[in-house]
């Protein structure tokens, strides 16, 4: 039997002075070197505790847990395993890394992935508990909670939301992951233009454009190419 909860009266108080979740998450990303599990985990498609599969979380906070860059799904699998096996479930609601969807270039290919929003960082809605803080810092792959040295800050619920929005309500049309910037100079491979050189005036991410210039009878010309039509120089 787990201890009944501690609430910590400084972090009820102190919502309205809560660091933001921009601010709360400045500050270095760990290394990425990472110890070994301690509980077998499969590399699977992300994976998310629904708020259905809880009870009243009116009253619970969200909090950040700072992780070793890419193993967020790793660690959170790992805490609702031990979470299970220690009866502390009940003092915690959701666990989420927050992804969105993205189209990549690969070998020439678009390729459609999910990338993480807040690289090296998992969050969790709790109720204010030492026993979970206890726990989640005491496993692998997690370098602590974010807060003040001492003890977990809750973040701010109105930024939380907008992540919680990103990733549950996909894009119909994921955005393009760009490999090119403004300035770049490419060589076009395809289309009218294949075999020509040119400088990126602009780049459309959402449509996975580019607009090139080329010297076309001496005269510089705005080209707009998809990015499977250009290559690196």
């Amino acid at each position: 039997m787990s201890e009944e909860p501690k609430t910590d009266p400084d972090i009820l108080e102190s919502e309205a002075s809560a660091e933001t979740l921009a601010d709360a998450l400045t500050g270095a990303t760990p290394s990425d070197a990472a110890v070994d599990e301690e509980t077998p985990a499969a590399e699977t498609a992300p994976v998310e505790s629904s708020p259905e599969d809880f009870g009243d979380f009116s009253d619970s906070r969200w909090y950040a847990i700072h992780v070793y860059s890419g193993c967020e799904q790793k660690v959170l699998k790992n805490i609702q395993y031990r979470l299970d096996v220690d009866a502390l479930a009940e003092y915690v609601g959701r666990i989420l890394v927050p992804t969105h969807d993205v189209i990549e270039i690969k070998d020439g290919k678009k390729v459609q992935s999910q990338k993480n929003l807040m690289p090296g960082y998992v969050l969790i809605e709790m109720k204010y508990n030492e026993d979970v803080i206890d726990l989640v810092g005491k496993l692998a792959n997690v370098a602590g909670f974010v807060g003040d040295g001492t003890k977990p800050i809750p973040l701010d619920n109105s930024e939380v939301e907008g992540l919680l929005a990103q990733t549950s309500h996909r894009q119909e049309k994921p955005k393009t992951e760009m490999l090119y910037s403004k300035g770049e100079q490419v060589k076009i491979i395809e289309g009218p233009f294949g075999g020509f050189n040119g400088q990126i005036s602009d780049v459309d991410p959402q449509r996975g454009k580019l607009s090139v210039m080329v010297s076309i009878f001496g005269r510089q010309t705005a080209v707009e190419l998809d990015v499977l039509q250009v290559d690196k120089l």
